[in-house]
Parts: C-alpha cells; structure tokens; sequence
C-alpha cells in the first residue's frame, strides 16, 4: 500500500474479524504447531505517538512522556469531563474517544464521524461530532498546525512525505470536484502518521530477523515471524520460550526507531490466535 503496509487477500489475513464473538471465533482456526505456540506483540498508540513526534504538540508529547498518564482517558476526560480515575475502558465515553482520536488522524469530518460511531450502535449529531473535533485540536492545537502544513505541502508540491522520505503524489488536492479534493486532503493529513509508523514496526522487524532469529535458530530453537499486522508481529515459537521471548521483542520494538517521544509495545501468547486477544 501508498503508507508501506502490507496486503493480504484470500484469505485477508490482517483482517481477520473482531468486533463480534462470532467473528473473534474465527481466530481460533489459526493454531500453532505442535510443542509451539503464537505470540502476538503490538506497539502501543504507536500512530499518536508518531503523531506527537511528527507535529511536536506540546500537550500529546507530555502525555507520552509519563508512563503513569494515558492518552485515552485523558482524552475522554477532556471530551466528556469524567475523571481519570472513573473511566472504564469498556464505556462508550471511552470507546468514543478512541474513535475520535483515531478518525482526527485519518482526517474524519464531522460527518464521518457520526456515521461512524452510529455504525456501532452509538446515535449522535452531526454538530456533536464537529464539537468534539474542535475540542480535540483545542487540546493538542500543534496537531492542526502540522496538518495544516502538510496540506499546504500537498498544495504546492503535488506530495507530501513521511518522516522516511517516503513520498506519496495527490493529484486529487487540485481537483475541482470538491469530493475529490476533500477526500484527498484527508489522505493528506494521514499519511504522514500512517507511513511513519510502518516505518517503525518495519525497522523493529529488520532487527529481529538480522540480530535475534539468526542465533535463536544458531542454538536449534524453532522461532519464526509469520506476519505483520499493522502494528503487530505474529510470531510462532518453541513452547517454554515465552520468558526470553517478551523481553527481547519489547526491548527490540522499543529501541529499534528513536522518537522525541518514548516507544512501548506489550506481549502475549496462546496455542492459537484467538487466545491472544
């Protein structure tokens, strides 16, 4: 893909359902060879923290930069006013902010993102959904800006590039069909964030098959990568090698690209995929 993720079809493997318990029981089908399990280990927010990295908002850098804060509920708080210490991640106020937070990165208007949050079952306004995006650039107004320049960086080059150097053309940003300039213009303002962060989980994945796996397979242990999911490796391994495993893919996925923010990613294991959810 434009942003270097990758793609699978047939079956789409990075996109293997979720959201429903009888979508999530499809995950159980994927199961790990004898004597082996699946580890699964993802980097944490990783596109809020490029985006943090990428925009330098002072107000998202900080955040980041305190282990003891987290960005959701924090953001929920300002959304919604409910303290920090009350926020259940399973409430629809949390819930909602992740998708507001997330829709801001791939450059959501209000109306997407009513349409949206009623896809899952959550019936708001249109002028709601337009003031909760202006809160949120009030929160972190040094994300506006960057978006803001990235545009006008599509504007006058025709591209807009990551922090890679990796360059993607929108012809679209000069279309007279304002659907198509519109419609470009998000693609603009995303993928910078998008892009940044593959480079990440790509550089974490360079390091693994160069410095980890070579002597792991040196010493006779069975490990493997057998996929990257977005933000996420998917790993098959010996049974019993869970404790060496977790610290050294963390440390890996943590150290592997240095950002004006910290990196951070978490582990877990199961016979079979969907145990690891």
């Amino acid at each position: 893909q434009p942003a270097g993720r990758y793609t699978s079809s047939n079956p789409n493997l990075l996109a293997q359902p979720t959201r429903t318990s009888l979508g999530r029981r499809i995950r159980y089908g994927y199961i790990a060879g004898g004597g082996c399990n699946l580890g699964a280990w993802d980097l944490d927010q990783i596109e809020m923290r490029i985006t943090a990295h990428e925009s330098e908002d002072e107000a998202l850098t900080a955040i980041f930069m305190d282990s003891d804060r987290h960005f959701h509920k924090e953001t929920c708080h300002k959304i919604y006013g409910t303290p920090i210490n009350q926020i259940d991640k399973g409430s629809t106020e949390y819930k909602m902010s992740k998708n507001i937070s997330f829709g801001i990165l791939y450059g959501i208007s209000a109306y997407g993102l009513k349409l949206q949050l009623e896809q899952r079952g959550q019936k708001v306004s249109r002028s709601d959904c337009q003031k909760w995006i202006e809160e949120w650039f009030s929160i972190s107004p040094g994300v506006f800006s960057f978006m803001e320049w990235k545009k006008a960086e599509a504007r006058n080059k025709g591209y807009v590039s990551d922090m890679w150097g990796r360059i993607r053309y929108f012809p679209g940003v000069h279309s007279p069909i304002s659907n198509v300039r519109e419609e470009a213009l998000r693609q603009v303002m995303n993928h910078p964030i998008q892009s940044g962060a593959q480079g990440v989980i790509k550089a974490a994945q360079a390091v693994i098959w160069r410095d980890i796996l070579p002597y792991l397979w040196r010493d006779g242990i069975y490990c493997e990568c057998v996929l990257q999911i977005h933000d996420e490796l998917l790993f098959e391994f010996e049974q019993g090698l869970e404790r060496l495993m977790d610290p050294v893919i963390n440390s890996v996925m943590a150290t592997a690209v240095e950002l004006k923010v910290p990196v951070a990613s978490s582990g877990n294991w199961g016979k079979n995929w969907g145990a690891l959810k």
